[in-house]
């Protein structure tokens, strides 16, 4: 078995006016995510830190609600060509919000293929992410906030 990636799926709520910010280049998406003096309203972050390929591997192949995590997502954006990002628009996140609701996230981190190899800790920890994602997805669904992913 290999070991698992080092690599974050990373989530950033955004209003609409600091995206348009991001995406005419007058503030970096590190300048949005480090928010030191929190001028930057509605800012939450959320990220899978472990299992990450393994993870979207998974949902690519489209047996999970999830896998909307993958395929709604909008890489035509300057987001994307400028930052690797991908957009959830408005109206995308509730779909997504649906989506973690739909799918059994114990049996989505069993099927990921560690649940024999890895201490059982580490994977209470990557299901913990997950939820922490979709809280995150929530949180931009009750506010009318955009998503951007990531990775790191």
């Amino acid at each position: 078995m290999s070991i698992p990636t080092t690599m974050s799926f990373c989530f950033c709520s955004v209003r609409e006016e600091n995206l348009t910010s991001i995406l005419v280049g007058d503030m970096t998406l590190d300048e949005l995510r480090e928010n030191r003096d929190n001028q930057y309203l509605d800012v939450r972050q959320a990220s899978l830190e472990n299992y990450t390929e393994e993870l979207v591997e998974l949902l690519g192949e489209g047996h999970y609600a999830l896998c909307d995590l993958l395929f709604l997502a909008n890489n035509s954006t300057p987001l994307h060509e400028q930052h690797d990002g991908l957009l959830y628009n408005v109206a995308v996140v509730p779909e997504i919000v649906k989506a973690f609701a739909a799918t059994d996230l114990k049996k989505l981190v069993h099927d990921i293929g560690y649940h024999e190899v890895e201490s059982q800790e580490g994977l209470n920890t990557f299901r913990e992410n997950l939820n922490h994602v979709h809280e995150l997805f929530k949180f931009a669904e009750e506010n009318k906030l955009n998503v951007i992913g990531f990775t790191l």
